[in-house]
């Protein structure tokens, strides 16, 4: 049975929070400004934009959500290599 994920966005052009979820496949949810914009799959994100936080939950039975992690970016405006160095570093903290 595949697993569910939501993830609540919120981007870093306009700050609206917006909802993406693994029920709808090959979906990119664009922002209101049409600047940002995140496709969820449940082993896959793509990611376009400027995304400033994000929340990941899973929905277990029931309906009931277990938050799996929250990020909030420190750098807005960056990018590519400035994502995955940011990512990297964030793997090698102790």
């Amino acid at each position: 049975m595949e697993k569910r994920f939501i993830m609540e966005w919120k981007c870093g052009e306009c700050s609206t929070w917006n909802i993406s979820d693994t029920e709808r496949t090959h979906q990119m949810d664009i922002c209101q400004c049409g600047k940002s914009g995140v496709d969820l799959e449940e082993h896959l994100t793509r990611t376009i934009g400027n995304i400033s936080e994000n929340r990941m939950s899973e929905v277990l039975d029931g309906g009931v959500m277990k938050e799996i992690y929250a990020n909030t970016y420190k750098q807005e405006k960056r990018g590519i290599l400035g994502r995955i160095a940011y990512k990297l570093s964030c793997l090698f903290k102790s």
